[in-house]
């Protein structure tokens, strides 16, 4: 898997947010895009910080750390710098 270059990531959080505002999600995946965590990681940290630039707010932290195999894989996350699961208050009108 190649590294995706700050414009791409920048691109991503971009259409991500703007697939968000148009309940269309997910557009960008439809492509098959392959992204690593810690890319996927940044993508969502970055559209957090957006949305909260517009006066959302961060209301909440979703973890998922149900099964060994993610928890081995997400073991070099620091979950005590806030930019891991974010939940938007716009957000939780979807769950």
């Amino acid at each position: 898997m190649t590294q995706l270059t700050q414009n791409e990531l920048k691109l991503f959080v971009q259409k991500i947010l703007e697939d968000y505002d148009t309940k269309n999600p997910g557009t960008i995946f439809k492509d098959k895009i392959n992204i690593s965590n810690a890319e996927a990681l940044s993508i969502q940290s970055e559209v957090s910080k957006l949305r909260e630039k517009r006066g959302e707010e961060v209301i909440g932290y979703k973890i998922g750390y149900i099964s060994k195999e993610t928890q081995g894989k997400m073991d070099s996350i620091n979950l005590h710098t806030g930019d891991f699961g974010k939940v938007n208050c716009i957000l939780m009108e979807l769950i």
